[in-house]
């Protein structure tokens, strides 16, 4: 299965890696083979190369002169090959679909996570794609969020069956808590978190790459190919003589060119499918919901009230669409009004809180950071 983010990081150095290793390759055998006899040294034959340089632009064969258009159009046209076959590819795969109806929907869509709620709005995986559905299987009874003194997590598992879960959920439990059943977000479980990210997200993208979007990579790997061989074609085309500074500087240009259009393409590629834009709009409409001031979302027709289980249940929809704050702050308004109930939050402990918004905010502040933070650490149990 596609690796989303691997592939990303791997669009970017696999484009920039081929473009200098071919004007690597190109210099080395102009300056240092072309330019060498068995008596200089290295540095003599780079002298002798930067004085050719600096000498006036000599004369082709032909008898033509070597002027600055010569030297500039084989560079100036190297991104211009991938661009091209993006612009065709994009049209026919990658462009997203019309947005539909918005209006306010009081509910995720039916059957979806908060993580395939974020997978599906970033079309790729993040540390906050598995800190939304570990918040969620706490908030459903799965698992238990402890908070020592200290500010850090421990993830403990509960009795609760799995059997109503999708196969990515359940796969997340049973590698989060195969060995133990509880798991510190801290760097002596990061290698263990580690492998549980990557077995999560392998069945996220199994359910929901190909169904509701498309990477279309593909289209990228050919890109990169073609970048290649733009380079390639530029440096045939480069006349016999011509400052080797300018040269230098316009090779660099290009090959920045070029990754930077393979960089953007990574990302419009990616496409949703007729049900993904569906399943997108409905998103639009919860988070509108969720987003809406207190005073705002009481004018709505039909729309429910805030209660606590209410707040609970969605906080993980909220953290996965970037506005936890925003729904916690309507859960404060609403604590104006009513004392929320104790069992709603008994899957978060801390010792530390002083009212249930401000320690759920707080935690809920922390939680995708901690986990991105603790996958970034390396193992401190070897």
């Amino acid at each position: 299965m596609i690796q989303v983010l691997r592939l990303s990081g791997l669009a970017v150095i696999a484009s920039i890696l081929v473009a200098v290793v071919v004007v690597s390759v190109f210099f080395v055998v102009s300056f240092f083979i072309a330019e060498w006899r068995p008596d200089w040294t290295i540095a003599e034959s780079i002298g002798r190369w930067l004085e050719a340089g600096s000498r006036p632009p000599e004369t082709r064969q032909t008898g033509l002169s070597v002027s600055t258009w010569d030297t500039l159009w084989p560079w100036l046209t190297a991104p211009l090959a991938p661009l091209a076959w993006y612009l065709v590819v994009w049209w026919g795969w990658g462009r997203d679909r019309l947005l539909g109806v918005a209006f306010p929907r009081f509910a995720p869509p039916a059957g979806l996570s908060p993580s395939g709620v974020r997978q599906i709005l970033g079309m790729g995986f993040d540390g906050k794609v598995m800190a939304a559905e570990m918040l969620n299987l706490a908030v459903n009874g799965y698992l238990r969020i402890e908070r020592d003194p200290a500010g850090r997590y421990t993830l403990r598992r509960t009795g609760s069956s799995s059997g109503a879960l999708t196969a990515s959920q359940r796969r997340l439990l049973a590698s989060l808590f195969r060995a133990r059943p509880w798991v510190r977000l801290s760097g002596e479980d990061a290698a263990h978190l580690r492998v549980a990210m990557e077995t999560f997200r392998d069945a996220l993208e199994d359910e929901l790459e190909g169904p509701v979007y498309a990477t279309n990579v593909w289209a990228v790997g050919i890109g990169i190919a073609v970048s290649g061989g733009a380079i390639i074609a530029a440096m045939e085309r480069l006349p016999h003589a011509m400052p080797a500074e300018l040269d230098l500087w316009l090779a660099g240009g290009a090959l920045i060119a070029v990754a930077a259009v393979n960089v953007l393409f990574f990302r419009l590629m990616k496409a949703p499918t007729e049900l993904g834009r569906e399943i997108l709009d409905a998103i639009g409409g919860f988070r509108r919901f969720l987003a809406t001031a207190e005073h705002e979302r009481m004018k709505m027709a039909d729309a429910p009230r805030m209660t606590s289980h209410l707040f609970a249940r969605f906080l993980p929809y909220a953290l996965a669409m970037d506005i936890e704050l925003d729904w916690s702050e309507r859960f404060a308004d609403s604590l104006k009004r009513a004392i929320p109930d104790a069992l709603d939050f008994d899957w978060y402990a801390d010792p530390a809180r002083a009212s249930y918004d401000m320690g759920l905010t707080g935690m809920v502040r922390t939680l995708g950071g901690a986990v991105a933070a603790v996958l970034r650490e390396p193992d401190t149990t070897a």
